[in-house]
């Protein structure tokens, strides 16, 4: 899980670094389907994922993208993450019983979180990343 965490992340950082802050969610969603197309994972974007409550399905909510069977990737393009967005994601995580969750934030500095059934965990590209012209 790890190894595809950090090919997720490193995409994530190629986007954050061409496009900048500033755009729709939908305009990182695309530039990230061109990013996770080399990833061997079976990635799908904008998909429904079935949300249970005591073993029974109680709706569906939409995913960002879905990479294998495993993870869960929801965009952001907010300032700044706060607690309750990764409260949300951990909500997301269990409620539909996927092994973890990945929120990718396309503000001023690149954040990411990363949520699975034992806890989370926050991290920040933008000390990494600088842009060439």
């Amino acid at each position: 899980m790890s190894f595809l965490v950090d090919e997720i992340l490193r995409g994530f950082g190629r986007v954050h670094v061409t496009l900048g802050p500033g755009f729709a969610r939908e305009v990182y969603r695309n530039a990230l389907v061109l990013e996770f197309e080399r990833l061997e994972q079976g990635v799908q974007a904008k998909l429904g994922v079935e949300v249970f409550y005591r073993g029974e399905p109680m709706g569906s909510t939409n995913a960002d993208f879905v990479v294998g069977s495993r993870l869960l990737v929801v965009i952001d393009a907010a300032r700044f993450l706060t607690a309750d967005r990764a409260s949300l994601l951990a909500g997301l995580v269990q409620a539909t019983g996927w092994e973890a969750g990945l929120l990718l934030n396309f503000g001023s500095v690149a954040e990411h979180w990363l949520v699975t059934n034992t806890g989370f965990s926050a991290g920040s590209l933008g000390g990494f990343l600088t842009k060439s012209r």
